[in-house]
């Protein structure tokens, strides 16, 4: 009999083997693509710490770097600030060299100036006063003094006059015009040998033509009329005094016209007056000084009222040589109504008002032989019309009008060590258009 026996092993057949394997290899495949993507980010990631070292290393160098600029500059500024310091050292030692400068041409010119009036007083026809006040004032050469007469104050005429000493700082009145004229403004006026002459201007009745003098070395002297009048009625003039002849340099007639005419007046008989010469244009209100033979004229009203200049004309004449000549204006100079003093060969023009009419503080230094200006330290106040004179070594600036006409009573002087103005004292009365000469 067959017997026969079933096999329970039998060999299991795999349906999707191909599959499987194919999904495995694929695996192993992406596995590997995964493998060489995590090296790469492995890769990356040290370079960038790599780069990360080497960035802070850059900070630590720039950081190194800025300390070390700020520390070459701070050392730079430190240098400019030393090397401004001895710039402005020096500039004080110019400073102080050109004050002492301007001392010593001081110191040059005022005894040039003292031999002039000497042999001035040598020349001189008329015999001085023998008494002994007179002598005292003819033995001090220092010039310290001034004296202001008339001029107006608020449209009101003033024939009141006083005097000022630097010395005392202090203003004392004097004998009023009020017995000869009883005021006068616009007028002119110069020292010869003692006298205080005033010429023309306008008076309670009118322009006038009238001289009138006194004695200031003598407080009790009276005001005379001088032996002539002027040649014609005149106001805004100039005039100076010049190897006894009184020079009167342009102004207004009495019809409102401009005078281009410099005429003289013998201060010593026979008093004779003549036309010397014409001026190259009509001029008024303007200023004189004189330099040696010559008579330096700035600004003024030019030919007629209804010509403003711009600027501030100069002209000199030659006595001597009867010649005029044109020299370079003065730039940022009032045009009219402003006050002049000589200061060895330079005219220092004060104040003013320019050509709109508006009053001035300005100071200028004018050389008449360079023809070159300088500026010199402003006013404290605004002056028009105002009057001038060297005291010793200063300037001094007397009275006038500033804004609105308001007239001033205001003195200051200006110091050229100290190089700057400071407030004197007051007049006893303000005065503008007023006319005076320092003795």
């Amino acid at each position: 009999m067959i017997v026969t026996t079933i096999c329970h092993r039998r060999i299991a057949k795999c349906h999707n083997c191909e599959q499987l394997t194919q999904e495995v290899g694929e695996l192993r495949t992406n596995l590997t693509v995964v493998n060489s993507k995590l090296n790469k980010m492995e890769s990356t990631l040290t370079t960038l710490a790599t780069s990360t070292l080497k960035l802070a290393g850059a900070a630590t160098k720039l950081d190194a770097f800025k300390s070390n600029l700020s520390a070459e500059v701070g050392n730079r500024l430190d240098g400019f600030t030393a090397k401004l310091n001895r710039l402005e050292a020096i500039e004080c030692r110019l400073q102080e060299h050109h004050q002492k400068m301007n001392t010593r041409f001081t110191a040059i010119s005022e005894p040039l100036a003292k031999l002039s009036r000497l042999e001035s007083d040598q020349q001189s026809k008329v015999p001085l006063l023998n008494n002994a006040e007179n002598k005292i004032v003819e033995n001090n050469n220092e010039t310290l003094n001034v004296i202001i007469a008339g001029g107006l104050i608020n449209g009101k005429k003033l024939g009141s006059v006083e005097t000022f000493n630097l010395s005392t700082g202090a203003w004392s009145k004097e004998q009023a015009m009020q017995t000869i004229e009883t005021s006068v403004y616009e007028a002119s006026s110069a020292l010869h040998h003692n006298q205080l002459i005033i010429c023309g201007g306008r008076t309670s009745s009118g322009v006038s033509d009238n001289m009138v003098r006194r004695n200031i070395g003598i407080k009790s002297a009276n005001w005379t009329r001088f032996g002539v009048p002027l040649p014609t009625k005149l106001r805004g003039q100039c005039g100076v005094v010049y190897d006894d002849h009184l020079y009167i340099i342009g102004g207004c007639y009495e019809n409102g016209a401009v005078s281009s005419e410099i005429y003289t007046t013998q201060l010593v008989p026979p008093y004779r007056s003549n036309l010397l010469t014409r001026l190259p244009d009509g001029m008024s209100h303007h200023s004189v000084q004189l330099f040696g033979d010559q008579l330096v004229i700035v600004g003024g009203i030019h030919g007629s009222w209804s010509y403003r200049s711009r600027v501030c004309n100069v002209f000199l004449y030659d006595i001597s040589k009867n010649e005029w000549k044109r020299l370079a204006p003065v730039p940022s100079a009032g045009v009219r109504e402003m006050a002049t003093v000589r200061w060895g060969d330079n005219i220092i023009i004060i104040g003013g008002i320019n050509a709109h009419n508006k009053p001035l503080k300005t100071v200028v230094m004018y050389n008449i032989k360079t023809q070159l200006s300088e500026v010199l330290p402003d006013m404290i106040y605004f002056r028009r019309g105002c009057v001038a004179a060297v005291l010793g070594n200063s300037i001094v600036a007397i009275g006038g009008a500033t804004h609105g006409l308001k007239c001033l009573n205001t003195v200051e002087c200006f110091d050229f060590k100290r190089f700057s103005w400071q407030e004197l004292s007051s007049m006893n009365e303000a005065r503008y258009l007023a006319t005076g000469v320092a003795f």
